[in-house]
């Protein structure tokens, strides 16, 4: 499963899915261009997936669990 690392949306998600047998690749979104042209979520969804069955996403480092839902505590409380 592909994420793009933007804003605090991904860490609820990985955080749910690290506890399964499937492999998370989090992606830097500098590291990925976008779709030309119109913007949308589906576009870059689909961009994401085929960039990833390609092999062409680098994994980000990421902290752990326990850190990572730390942060996302701290996030939430600052909205």
């Amino acid at each position: 499963m592909f994420f793009e690392s933007t804003g605090q949306y991904w860490i609820p998600l990985f955080n749910i899915f690290s506890d399964s047998d499937l492999e998370l690749i989090l992606a830097n979104p500098q590291h990925i261009k976008n779709v030309p042209g119109r913007k949308t979520d589906v576009k870059d969804a689909e961009w994401i997936a085929q960039l990833g069955r390609c092999g062409l996403i680098n994994q980000s480092y990421i902290l752990l669990r326990s850190a990572s839902i730390t942060l996302f505590n701290s996030l939430s409380s600052l909205s």
